[in-house]
């Protein structure tokens, strides 16, 4: 990860298999596309090859936006492996999913998340919290030494 300036955007990358959620996220980050690039992966299976071969080319992205329901490879087990992978342990992971369960928080703070976000119920709702996610991350960012 390079130093983030106005003249390089805050990259993202969501590994979530909805379709759906998917096509939210891209119009939901549309507005913000001078501060931030949305990549998405739709099978989470591919993540793991996808952030070495970044990684390798110092190309990793500054979050991931992780779902914790998914077929094949749950989020927290995908957490786990991004976790454990030396060559992954500057990749910041914020898990968005639908369960509000203390105990999926839980966990996937314990498994290094750096945050939990609740994916809301309104499309407004959600271009909110993209706003804050965006502006947040883009600052912390741009001020860590780690980038």
């Amino acid at each position: 990860m390079s130093l983030i300036t106005p003249l390089r955007p805050l990259q993202i990358l969501l590994v979530d298999d909805e379709p759906a959620a998917q096509l939210l996220a891209e119009a939901a980050f549309e507005p913000y596309a001078d501060l931030a690039r949305l990549h998405v992966l739709p099978d989470p299976r591919d993540t793991l090859a996808w952030l070495r071969r970044e990684a390798a080319s110092g190309a990793a992205p500054d979050l991931v936006l992780l779902d914790l329901n998914m077929p094949g490879s749950p989020g927290l087990t995908l957490l786990n492996l991004i976790r454990d992978d030396p060559a992954l342990t500057q990749v910041r992971v914020v898990v968005l999913a639908t369960s509000a369960d203390s105990a999926d928080i839980t966990a996937a703070y314990a498994q290094g998340a750096v945050s939990y976000l609740i994916k809301p119920g309104t499309f407004t709702e959600f271009q909110q919290q993209v706003h804050t996610l965006v502006t947040y991350w883009h600052l912390m960012c741009s001020m860590s030494p780690q980038s």
